[in-house]
């Protein structure tokens, strides 16, 4: 597998199409303004409105309403998403050919179609990872409250083991939303196509993961680094009694309406990136060898 044209390939793919780089920046959208609101409405707020809020008797109505819009804000959250992961995809197979043109309404449009079946593949592999870590864990965990915390101990190396499960995990579902898309096939097509791929080679795409969550975690450190330490400026001078906590409240809102939205702008763009590498990756993998030269020989033999 080539790695350098992989990655570089990547690099010019979405900065040469930026459509591609909007439709990854779909999958930010519910985060960044929920983040933005909670930080406008944190900076206006005060301890003892908050005590008040939270001493408030709500009613069966007012938890019910809670609970549909949480629920709405999830499943729209999972759409955008959805969408943003089929679009980039998409986009990156589309550009391949130079002779494709990419507005936002194209991508768009032939993104819808693989809507469905992208929340199909996150749902299938989601339910199956899940299934994989929760009913293990929940062993465990009866297991040690029984041995009176013993039992814990015990279970480190089995913990272990859900590292290679997460990473085989990872794997298949990222190559499953490509081979989706880079197939146009069903969503159990497409997760048997991403293990065949992925039997295939293995190491080399374990090697690929490492590569870009370095690249991820490169970037994340960038807006990581000088948030915290503006964030320990105004922690500090709190626990010296130099600001009131009315105060540091309207702060902390401040840098939480600014930080939110850029933290996730910058993980779209790195997931627009991964998304964009799995794709040629996964195009680079599956492509049929080269017959043997005693093979060519004998085709040439025939058709003689």
């Amino acid at each position: 597998m080539n790695y350098g044209n992989i990655l570089t390939t990547t690099w010019k793919t979405i900065w040469k199409e930026k459509v591609i780089i909007w439709f990854g920046m779909l999958m930010m959208v519910v985060p960044a303004l929920s983040g933005a609101i909670f930080g406008v409405v944190l900076s206006f707020s005060s301890t003892q409105k908050i005590e008040r809020f939270v001493e408030l008797d709500f009613g069966s109505v007012a938890v019910l309403i809670f609970f549909f819009a949480y629920f709405f804000f999830i499943a729209f959250t999972i759409f955008m998403l959805a969408i943003s992961f089929a679009g980039t995809f998409k986009g990156t197979l589309m550009a391949q050919n130079p002779n494709e043109s990419l507005s936002f309404s194209t991508l768009w449009e032939a993104s819808l179609p693989y809507l469905w079946r992208m929340l199909g593949v996150m749902f299938s592999v989601g339910l199956v990872l899940g299934l994989l870590y929760f009913v293990p864990m929940l062993f465990l965990v009866l297991f040690g409250a029984l041995t009176a915390g013993i039992g814990f101990l015990c279970a480190i190396p089995f913990i272990l083991l859900f590292i290679p499960v997460g990473m085989v995990g990872y794997l298949l579902f990222s190559l499953s939303m490509a081979a989706l898309i880079a197939e146009d096939s069903t969503v159990i097509d497409a997760i048997q196509s991403a293990w065949a791929v992925l039997k295939a080679k293995f190491w080399p795409f374990v090697l690929l993961t490492i590569i870009l969550y370095m690249l991820q975690f490169s970037v994340a450190m960038i807006i990581a680094v000088p948030m915290n330490i503006l964030q320990f400026a105004f922690i500090i001078p709190m626990e010296a009694g130099n600001i009131d906590p009315d105060t540091m409240l309207r702060y902390f809102g401040i840098f939480m309406a600014f930080f939110i939205p850029l933290s996730s702008i910058v993980q779209s763009f790195g997931l627009t990136y991964v998304n964009g590498a799995w794709m040629l990756s996964y195009l680079e993998a599956s492509q049929s060898p080269a017959p043997p030269a005693e093979m060519e020989d004998e085709i040439v033999e025939y058709d003689a």
